[in-house]
């Protein structure tokens, strides 16, 4: 175990930790945390466990590039089969899309009763 986080200088305690993917629980595993900037550090088994978890449940093959297209008026950004099953999307699905900052963009599915809430008007 390593006592002092090579990132900050601050002490290094173990912990369990969550570790989640694309917001997926993969699981709770021992890791070395920095108290002071909360760098976690996992072991090279722990590292392997979390790799074959993550394989398993076909996470890794998630992240995927994309290029912006125009159609009319509008731009329009394509989501590959995987991406579209694991979120079980289906065609003429109502979502909301929103910036997290300027590099990310966040898909909503927009539920019935949001609709019903939110009086959100599909086009």
């Amino acid at each position: 175990m390593i006592e002092i986080c090579p990132l900050c200088s601050g002490r290094i305690v173990r912990k369990k930790v969550a570790y989640n993917l694309f917001g997926e629980r993969v699981g709770i595993f021992p890791a070395d945390v920095c108290q002071k900037c909360g760098e976690q550090f996992f072991s090279r088994e722990i590292s392997l466990a979390i790799e074959k978890i993550v394989s398993d449940k076909g996470l890794w093959e998630l992240k995927s590039k994309t290029k912006v297209s125009m159609i009319g008026n509008s731009f329009a950004i394509r989501l590959n089969k995987r991406i579209s099953n694991y979120l079980d999307l289906k065609n003429g699905e109502l979502v909301a899309l929103y910036p997290e900052g300027k590099n990310k963009i966040v898909i909503d599915r927009i539920r019935e009763e949001q609709l019903r809430d939110e009086s959100v008007e599909p086009r």
